[in-house]
């Protein structure tokens, strides 16, 4: 196993599309033998999401060697992967750990099998534990915790405004970050996140992702195999998976949600309420400058629409525990991390396209989808304005077969460039 990271490349032109240059795969058995891989996997699919602490990898293997036996594969055994896509001056390097051996079946003599792996840190993880006080704002706390831990990847943070005085009470380090995630505030801002992608771990809320430039734009066109750059970016499969979707949009307390704060020293009860209608473009003012001129709510929000009744105010409710000796208070921010949390489901699209292992989940990509307008015999094809702007990558699953190196893209906005009310 290699002890020092280099992940350093040489950016090439690719030779073909979907190209791709795997340096390393390697499974390091209990007693330490190393088997390459190469010459015996038929797919690696590498899955990272805003919304998992870990990423994942599939490894499809054609045994003819009954390395399962012989190695043998008992779940003590480590995945060395390193690759990258021929433009980008970076590997994607990873540890991993096989923690399963599933569809496990014969096909034409040979033994098929896929591994699941994760990354070594999430089973380190779980063999600490933090029980201690900490004093301090919830990301200043994450960032010690991850720091004491002791990753071989950073922690991109962004600074909270939060006061925290608390005892982590007995779980893992990862579990208490996604516990200060949940905690942690910033003005103008929704929802913290906590999570893994292929180069780092990231503490920050999900507005501030969008202040990153795009790493790539992908619009609709032919591939040309004569001009392979010139293809790249080009879509090979999409779809919408929600414009939006007004039941979740009431019963996840995007709309509008109402906190009853129960403080029973003090016998008191506080009500905050957080409305989309009235609410939602505090969080575009910090993001102003970096909106790529997509800066329009998802919905009407206008008084027309309000007094035509358009607005669904839903009563829906939940409850805390309120303390006024208590340094913090969860009110506010456990409304507006509903709302981010559930605002970002509505315009979603998913994206198959050649791979660029220099995108990662948390990363920001721009995507031109065509409209269609019929005129007497002529077919006008613009950009939509729905689709326009920064995206923010949520998913992105690497696939590498011998046909190639693909990736399937699911990403989310919650700006457009459509102004309503329409007249």
């Amino acid at each position: 196993m290699i002890n020092t990271i280099n992940t350093l490349g040489n950016s090439t032109i690719p030779v073909k599309l979907a190209d791709f240059e795997l340096a390393t795969l390697d499974i390091i058995g209990h007693n330490g033998d190393v088997i390459d891989l190469t010459g015996i996997y038929t797919k690696i699919i590498v899955m990272e999401d805003m919304f998992t602490q870990s990423v994942n990898v599939d490894l499809f293997i054609s045994d003819t060697s009954d390395m399962i036996s012989t190695l043998p594969i008992i779940g003590q055994e480590r995945v060395e992967l390193k690759f990258k896509s021929p433009a980008a001056s970076r590997y994607i390097y990873l540890q991993l750990w096989v923690y399963r051996v599933s569809n496990l079946k014969v096909e034409r003599g040979e033994l098929e099998y896929r591994l699941n792996l994760v990354t070594m840190d999430l089973v380190t993880n779980f063999e600490h534990k933090i029980s201690r006080y900490f004093s301090n704002n919830s990301a200043a706390i994450a960032l010690q915790i991850f720091e004491e831990f002791g990753s071989s990847k950073s922690l991109s943070v962004s600074r909270s405004e939060d006061v925290q005085e608390l005892v982590v009470p007995n779980i893992s380090p990862f579990a208490a970050i996604r516990w200060l995630a949940k905690l942690a505030y910033k003005s103008g801002t929704s929802a913290y996140f906590f999570f893994e992608n292929t180069k780092e771990y990231i503490f920050k809320p999900i507005e501030e992702l969008f202040f990153n430039v795009k790493k790539a734009e992908y619009k609709i066109g032919p591939s040309d195999v004569s001009d392979i750059i010139a293809s790249l970016p080009m879509i090979q499969e999409w779809k919408t998976i929600s414009n939006f979707d007004v039941l979740a949009n009431i019963s996840k307390g995007m709309y509008k949600t109402t906190n009853l704060s129960c403080d029973i020293l003090s016998r008191q009860v506080n009500k905050t309420t957080h409305s989309y209608w009235k609410d939602s473009e505090r969080y575009i003012e910090s993001r102003i400058n970096d909106i790529d001129g997509a800066d329009k709510p998802l919905m009407d929000i206008s008084k027309s629409s309000k007094l035509s009744n358009l607005q669904h105010n839903p009563e829906i409710m939940v409850y805390t525990s309120s303390n006024k000796y208590r340094s913090y208070n969860t009110d506010e921010n456990i409304l507006s991390r509903y709302y981010g949390l559930q605002l970002f489901e509505n315009l979603k699209i998913e994206l198959k396209v050649y791979g660029n292992s220099s995108i990662s989940a948390g990363d920001i990509i721009g995507i031109e989808l065509p409209v269609f307008v019929e005129s007497s015999s002529i077919k006008d094809v613009n950009a939509s304005p729905t689709y326009y702007g920064k995206w923010l990558v949520v998913s992105n699953r690497h696939t590498i077969t011998v046909d190639g190196y693909y990736m399937v893209i699911q990403a989310v906005k919650d700006r457009t460039a459509i102004i309503l009310p329409k007249s």
